[in-house]
């Protein structure tokens, strides 16, 4: 299950960018707390897609280097790479 928030039709990117503006501090509230960066949202359908869990997962500082660099050689972010092979790995598995 997902959470969403409305995210009304504008008629031009400056009234959107006032929206946002203006509803940033609810906003905030709602990706803050996940860790969630505004471009990893999902815009479906004029609805804002939110995840529907974050988990933090310790790591080594040696492990977060190596993260790091994979995932800034393949152009994401940690976050997001460490995300795309869980899923993979998730994936192969239930496929074995």
């Amino acid at each position: 299950m997902t959470t969403k928030l409305p995210y009304p039709e504008f008629a031009s990117e400056a009234e959107e960018a006032n929206w946002l503006y203006e509803n940033r501090d609810e906003l905030d509230r709602y990706f803050s707390p996940m860790d969630v960066s505004i471009g990893e949202m999902l815009l479906r359908d004029h609805d804002l897609i939110l995840p529907e869990v974050v988990l933090a997962v310790p790591l080594t500082k040696e492990d977060m280097a190596k993260t790091n660099a994979i995932a800034a050689s393949e152009g994401l972010d940690a976050e997001t790479y460490v995300g795309k092979m869980l899923h993979e790995l998730l994936e192969s598995k239930q496929a074995a």
